[in-house]
């Protein structure tokens, strides 16, 4: 559920939010999407019926964007998310030659979390290292994590953290559990029994990671256990 005024402005204080960053947030909320979302070769748009933003999020990419939108919905730290939520224009200046170069960017998605606001820009990884590769002082990597310096340190000034993030990071087993287990968070979806419920928990204790075939068996062996005791 979005934050009212209120709320927001208590949530400002707490993680201690610079002005220029609340004034930030205030105009990502209002007026994301910034631009329309394109269908561009190799990528399908994905329309998701968002319960936690009270509105259909689109994400530009199946496989890369997609995956994150269902793991901010169900993420308790993420409070809101809010695709294509603002443009930045940056010119910056070679420490050596003094070149001025322009960066223009529309980054895919600002996070509230319980403790900060982030930007997420999400990539492909083949995508990343060709990046690297053309602007060697733009993209770079160190072991596992990926920095935009010059996009970051803007950002900081906001009190906002810039997170450069790949599909690699996408979990894959949670996502499809998201997917198919997404009917039972409608809202007129009926909740799942206690009885049920405590079933469920006690095969996934006892045997950690289960398919959906094995569950079942299981709590159909447990009930006739039970029926015959």
């Amino acid at each position: 559920m979005m934050s009212t005024r209120a709320e927001l402005e208590s949530y400002f204080d707490r993680i201690g939010l610079p002005e220029a960053g609340r004034r930030l947030v205030e105009k990502a909320r209002r007026e994301s999407p910034v631009r329309k979302v394109q269908s561009r070769l190799g990528n399908v748009l994905s329309h998701y019926p968002s319960r936690k933003m009270l509105r259909t999020v689109v994400a530009e990419s199946l496989h890369v964007e997609f995956p994150a939108f269902l793991q901010y919905e169900f993420d308790p730290d993420v409070l809101e998310y809010y695709p294509q939520p603002l443009m930045l224009d940056l010119r910056i200046a070679d420490p050596f030659t003094k070149k001025v170069s322009r960066i223009q960017h529309t980054p895919d998605v600002l996070l509230l979390k319980r403790d900060c606001v982030c930007i997420d820009e999400w990539r492909e990884q083949a995508r990343l290292e060709k990046l690297a590769a053309k602007h060697p002082d733009r993209f770079t990597r160190d072991g596992a994590r990926w920095n935009c310096p010059q996009v970051e340190a803007h950002l900081h000034e906001f009190g906002i953290q810039y997170r450069l993030r790949t599909a690699d990071e996408h979990p894959g087993v949670l996502v499809e559990n998201i997917l198919f287990l997404k009917d039972y968070y409608m809202a007129g979806a009926h909740p799942v029994r206690d009885k049920a419920l405590a079933r469920i928990r006690e095969c996934l204790a006892e045997h950690g990671a289960i398919t959906l075939g094995d569950l079942i068996e299981l709590g159909k062996a447990i009930g006739s256990e039970q029926s015959h005791g």
